[in-house]
């Protein structure tokens, strides 16, 4: 057997009459399937255990997933061969802590609601990869160290520090916050994983096979910048943000890294260095997306690159052949002259640019 625990959000008020008739209609689906469990509700929070068989409870959590009901659905663990039931006489039990009484009772309904906080910040906080352990059952800090080839992107601001120089700390780390949000659902929609964000940049992968869709997700993330760039206000420093973006393909080191105190799961190797020196060129080149050989050579025939010929490697002692996306929807770079002659321009004017909304 299985068991599931997750908590999430009402998506829309519920009155007492529809948490009745809804842990009502769970117990009698959950009995055709010899599912047991309980639903606990504080507040707009729901928390749920299901246990049951795999394949039953697996479909139970899938049609939860979809309900109209849950937002936010977190699944906070997953037990697996389980050999004892711990809800064995309730189909579904439903406690709404808000109507129950008692100062205990209320101590508890405080720290649930306290934990179901910390519980979703913590969750913004931790990489996609992690949280799909923890949901999964797996405890991240156990899974080996492995190594593995992946295509691996680095993407930066262009003229990050020159802006930084110039502009305020608002609006500064408003643009950042703008640009790593657009980008990350555009990778995240075309399968890579961001497992770090660095500075104004992130480093993100896929898994070797997937260099297409590594290269859509550089793509939407330069349309989504490039968005931002056009609904601004020509006094504001997102009208000349531009970014670079680079991607390589190799054998990585994938796994936990870090100290007794901090430790991320992450990728590690030469590939990764590569990505980020190869986005560091296409400021040299003028071009968003640069990739390497084997990129290009992983590609399908749909895309188009342009030669940049072999490269000497900043802070290496290697040459690479380098290739640009040659795409209708990819402009140029701004020249780091330029972007210091807008921004003089733009501080002349007023002492800080407004935020577009």
């Amino acid at each position: 057997m299985k068991r599931i625990t997750y908590m999430s959000r009402f998506s829309h008020p519920l009155s007492d009459g529809d948490l009745f008739h809804l842990g009502k209609q769970a117990a009698a689906n959950n009995a055709k399937y010899g599912i047991t469990g309980i639903l606990i509700t504080i507040g707009e929070t729901f928390f749920q255990t299901i246990e049951g068989e795999d394949t039953a409870l697996d479909a139970l959590f899938e049609t939860i997933c979809r309900d109209a009901r849950h937002t936010d659905v977190v699944r906070i663990r997953t037990e697996t061969q389980v050999s004892e039931r711990l809800f064995a006489s309730w189909s579904m039990r439903t406690v709404n802590l808000d109507k129950e009484p008692g100062e205990i009772v209320g101590a508890l309904r405080a720290l649930v609601r306290n934990l179901s906080h910390a519980h979703y910040i913590v969750e913004r906080y931790t990489q996609p990869a992690v949280s799909a352990f923890l949901r999964d059952g797996v405890n991240p800090l156990q899974v080996p160290t492995r190594k593995c080839e992946r295509v691996v992107m680095f993407m930066d601001i262009v003229g990050f520090s020159l802006m930084m120089a110039m502009r305020s700390i608002d609006e500064m780390s408003e643009l950042v916050n703008d640009v790593l949000d657009t980008c990350v659902d555009a990778i995240s929609a075309h399968g890579g994983e961001v497992t770090k964000f660095l500075g104004d940049g992130l480093l993100a992968y896929w898994d070797s096979g997937e260099v297409d869709l590594a290269l859509e997700g550089g793509l939407a993330s330069y349309a989504a910048v490039k968005r931002i760039r056009e609904k601004s206000h020509s006094a504001s420093v997102r009208s000349l943000t531009h970014v670079g973006f680079g991607l390589s393909l190799g054998e990585v080191i994938e796994g936990n890294f870090g100290s007794k105190t901090k430790t991320d799961y992450t990728i590690l190797g030469d590939s990764v260095n590569l990505a980020a020196r190869v986005e560091k060129l296409s400021r040299k080149f003028g071009r968003p997306i640069c990739v390497t050989e084997k990129v290009k050579m992983g590609a399908s025939t749909r895309w188009l690159f342009d030669d940049l010929g072999t490269q000497q490697i900043p802070g290496t002692q290697d040459a690479v052949r380098l290739f640009a996306l040659d795409h209708p929807a990819v402009g140029g770079l701004i020249a780091r002259e330029d972007l210091r002659t807008s921004l003089q321009n733009i501080s002349s004017t007023m002492p800080s640019s407004p935020v577009d909304t």
